[in-house]
């Protein structure tokens, strides 16, 4: 499992501002994703519906130049992983996939030029 890196004191972004951020660097970068929008969500009369997803699935799943996975889960500074994400996460990994846990739009900026070279 990845580590959760150290973030500085005072960042109050919420995960919705920093996942926002991170999907304009995947736009950029023109790496193919898709979001995982669970929650509740106002349908089309205004009331509240929830919208299931798989337990644990990360925010964001990108596909990475050569076809691996990336998945990224958005956490804001005192976010942390609830047990079925870390599940979910061991499985994606046990299957070759990637899982960043992802706290700005710099961690995943990061991680791209690291490990593979865009």
């Amino acid at each position: 499992m990845p580590r959760q890196k150290k973030v500085k004191l005072g960042d109050d972004r919420t995960e919705k501002q920093i996942q926002s951020s991170i999907l304009y660097l995947l736009r950029v970068k023109r790496i193919p994703h898709s979001v995982t929008d669970v929650g509740l969500m106002r349908d089309q009369t205004g009331a509240f519906k929830f919208k299931r997803g798989t337990n644990g699935w990360p925010d964001i799943s990108c596909v990475l130049p050569g076809g691996k996975f990336l998945g990224i889960e958005v956490k804001s500074a005192k976010g942390t992983l609830r047990g079925e994400q870390i599940v979910r996460h061991r499985e994606i990994t046990d299957l070759g996939g990637l899982i960043l846990v992802a706290r700005s739009a710099d961690e995943v900026n990061e991680f791209l030029e690291k490990h593979l070279k865009l």
